[in-house]
């Protein structure tokens, strides 16, 4: 151990009024430094890569199915070698019910199994159920043909699957020459994805869209085990055209400029990886736009598009998701809701040895603005369950790395020489970082690899110029061994040891014995005997300035369990940053006791490295209705009956629900069925009215209430409306304002659809 380094511990320690140990001679040998064991994140992204036996699986292209409590996701297995390109022998599943512990499921389907492919291009897939079958949408080569869209069964989520026998699509259906903006070159039908829309009587259409470089979209037809295009203009062939009037398969147009257009009138640079989502409300319902997500340019960046009716192949583009990764040249999304949220998976090569062509899956949440648009995700390795933290030098500046954009160009890449600094005015993703076990060895406790958090699969790496930067587990362009080891590993770990006077932590580097990594005048590197002021650091988790937490649903029965699926933290930082969570809290909801009416506390905690904070919600239990008729109390005998109808005001009303014994303030439910004259221009729909003389909510705007009242130009919505049936506001003014209490306001807007008559030119006002 280097004497500089012990002789500024044991000065620190004086300094601080410590009682140092010191040799008792001066031959006597210098102490070893103290190893410590750091905290560590062992979950976030990536999260799947590996199998049963914890070894290692590249896989990409993900697909999610959600099958009741159990989300199904999707992989194509990557097995390329040093060199190599595509090598996809086989389909893959992980499982999970909670998104933290993925479950590998094992192999899908063997291409090997597949008569008509070449047995090594399992590429990108989706998987849907339909009628109790499980359906795998998936393209593969077929030799002397080019890359086709196949399908396979299945009675199980998990397989095996087996294929249907031939192609449902064939390079030769879709000719771009005459509808797409590209023409035809061998591998341009790629990547399905499949959506079952229901309508309003029950009946299911099967979608399925695929595609590179020009989108298509087709019908299916599924019965059992068969599996085809449909023929939609029942001309007794399947043709190709520019819409669903003309053609069986009809191309799909993105209203933005191509790269080379520069203009407002070409297509979105569509690249491939298209997937299809639509929202859904507390309830499961589907509602509002069909999004269609997807990679454009190279190297790929994520973007999505939207339209009102899937049978209309034109599509409005909403804007970029996603950067290139930082480690992969390509990308695929999916798209899912899940227990009230909804998540972005996608896929890079954060993987040790990871790449293009060794891919791995990881997950964000995503989230929508009030008109629909959606936020841009930021790629991260802690996803939704890792911890971040910040290395702070003697003078509590952070160490960052140098701030850059993933480009699309290819020369870019592999990144293996970013510039790490100490520098408090960096941006604060830049200067979090994800510690984890050790690659050179995951078993030594004191050993950790440091990864961006911004920047996953980039890690802290000391250089044999003794430099610290940014790299990427690259490992030459060759994969890992089956248990993540690389050319990189030992330069990319860091034994821990006990910092200055007992506090902090020194990073000593596994690839250079004796040499620790070092803060001087704002540079990071390695010094082979530095002071313990420029090698000690911290680790800091302190920055959070202000934490709170919301709840939709704040009323429960007596007896009814508390959920946490609605909750909503929001984490603001010193820095003015802020980031809501809707997981990776935890809460005392299973404690609290609903057993007796009253008002109770539930205490949403949170943690980011050491520091937790904490935020309490006020749950009201209220007593069962039934329970309330055990009480010695009489009750109201002439109240309106069920089904009664009253004009009171300007509105007609029906009432829906009668409670005698005024359980929560009111004597029950009444909808709105109508106006009282034509000629209203505005109505104001009451939170509570009186009916002969007892208080009745007001929850529900009745199906075809304002139908064709085509002088309405304002209609107010009451705070207690929770229902809008179909055509209610149909044929009003087309200009119409709906004004809604803030409260309510996203509720409502979720609501307003096309179902219940709301056209693109009325507004949604909040009040």
């Amino acid at each position: 151990m280097k004497r500089k380094i012990l002789s500024g511990i044991l000065a620190l320690a004086m300094v601080l009024g410590m009682a140092p140990t010191v040799p008792q001679t001066a031959e006597a040998a210098e102490p070893a430094l103290k190893e410590i064991v750091l905290e560590k994140s062992t979950q976030g992204n990536p999260v799947a890569g590996f199998d049963e036996n914890g070894e290692l699986r590249y896989a990409g292209d993900p697909a999610i199915m959600v099958d009741g409590d159990t989300v199904y996701l999707y992989v194509g297995h990557d097995n390329a070698r040093a060199g190599a390109s595509y090598t996809m022998p086989n389909y893959l599943c992980y499982s999970t019910t909670d998104l933290k512990e993925w479950k590998y499921e094992g192999v899908t389907m063997e291409m090997s199994d597949v008569s008509w492919s070449d047995n090594n291009s399992a590429w990108a897939s989706q998987v849907i159920r339909y009628q109790d079958k499980y359906y795998l949408l998936y393209c593969a080569e077929k030799p002397g043909t080019g890359k086709c869209v196949g399908a396979a069964v299945s009675d199980s989520p998990t397989g095996p699957f087996k294929d249907i026998g031939a192609p449902l699509i064939y390079p030769n259906d879709t000719d771009a020459s005459k509808y797409g903006r590209r023409g035809s070159f061998g591998w341009e039908d790629i990547d399905p994805t499949a959506w079952i829309d229901k309508d309003e009587n029950g009946k299911e259409t099967v979608y399925m869209a695929w595609g590179n470089t020009n989108p298509w979209m087709c019908e299916l037809e599924i019965d059992g085990d068969k599996v085809a295009v449909k023929d939609v203009n029942g001309d007794g062939k399947i043709s190709q055209g520019d819409d669903r009037a003309s053609g069986d398969i009809w191309y799909q147009h993105n209203n933005i400029p191509t790269a080379a257009a520069g203009n407002n009138t070409g297509d979105v640079d569509f690249t491939e990886a298209p997937y299809l989502y639509r929202r859904q409300d507390e309830n499961g319902n589907y509602y509002g736009q069909y999004y269609m997500f997807f990679a454009m340019h190279w190297r790929e960046e994520m973007g999505y598009a939207t339209t009102s009716d899937l049978k209309n192949n034109n599509w409005t583009y909403g804007g970029k998701l996603m950067e290139p990764t930082a480690t992969s040249d390509t990308n695929h999304p999916a798209v899912f809701d899940f227990k009230g949220h909804t998540y972005f998976i996608y896929h890079n090569g954060s993987l040790p040895g990871g790449m293009g062509q060794r891919r791995v899956i990881c997950i964000e949440e995503m989230t929508f603005n009030e008109d629909g648009s959606i936020n841009y995700i930021q790629e991260t390795s802690t996803g939704l369950t890792g911890i971040t933290s910040k290395l702070l030098n003697c003078d509590n500046e952070p160490v960052a790395h140098e701030s850059f954009s993933n480009t699309l160009q290819d020369s870019f890449y592999p990144i293996m020489n970013i510039g790490v600094k100490a520098d408090g005015a960096a941006e604060r993703a830049d200067m979090l970082w994800e510690i984890e076990k050790g690659k050179a060895d995951k078993n030594n406790e004191a050993y950790v690899t440091v990864e961006s958090y911004n920047k996953p699969g980039l890690y802290l790496m000391a250089t044999a110029s003794h430099n610290v930067v940014l790299a990427h587990d690259h490992n030459g362009n060759a994969a890992a061994t089956v248990d993540g080891k690389t050319t990189e590993s030992d330069a990319m770990t860091f034994r821990t040891l006990e910092g200055a006077g007992g506090e902090g932590v020194i990073f000593e580097s596994v690839a250079y014995p004796g040499w620790y990594l070092i803060s001087v005048n704002g540079t990071v590197s390695l010094g082979q005997d530095p002071s313990a002021a420029e090698a000690t650091f911290k680790i800091a988790h302190e920055d959070i300035t202000a934490f709170s937490a919301r709840k939709t649903a704040r009323t429960y029965e007596v007896g009814e369990k508390v959920t946490e699926n609605d909750i909503r933290v929001l984490v603001s930082y010193d820095d003015g940053t802020s980031k809501t969570l809707s997981t990776g809290f935890t809460t005392n909801a299973a404690l609290i006791d609903t057993s007796k009416a009253g008002t109770k506390t539930l205490t949403v905690s949170y943690t980011e490295g050491n520091v937790t904070k904490t935020a309490d919600i006020s749950i009201q239990v209220v007593a069962k209705q039934e329970a309330i008729k055990d009480i010695d109390v009489a009750p109201v005998k002439d109240l309106p009956k069920k089904g009664a109808s009253r004009t009171i005001g300007n509105l007609k009303y029906k009432v829906t629900k009668v409670d005698g014994y005024n359980t929560d303030g009111s004597n029950g439910t009444v909808t709105v069925t109508g106006i009282k004259s034509s000629k209203l221009t505005s109505v104001k729909i009451p939170a509570e009215v009186t009916v002969d003389g007892y208080s009745f909510k007001v929850t529900a705007i009745a199906s075809k209430a304002f139908q064709n009242k085509s002088k309405l130009k304002t209609i107010t919505v009451g705070s207690n409306v929770k229902t809008i049936g179909k055509n209610a506001i149909s044929g009003i003014n087309k200009k119409a304002t709906i004004k809604v209490p803030s409260a309510q306001y996203k509720t409502i807007k979720k609501k307003l659809n096309s179902n219940t008559g709301f056209k693109k030119t009325m507004k949604v006002k909040k009040i």
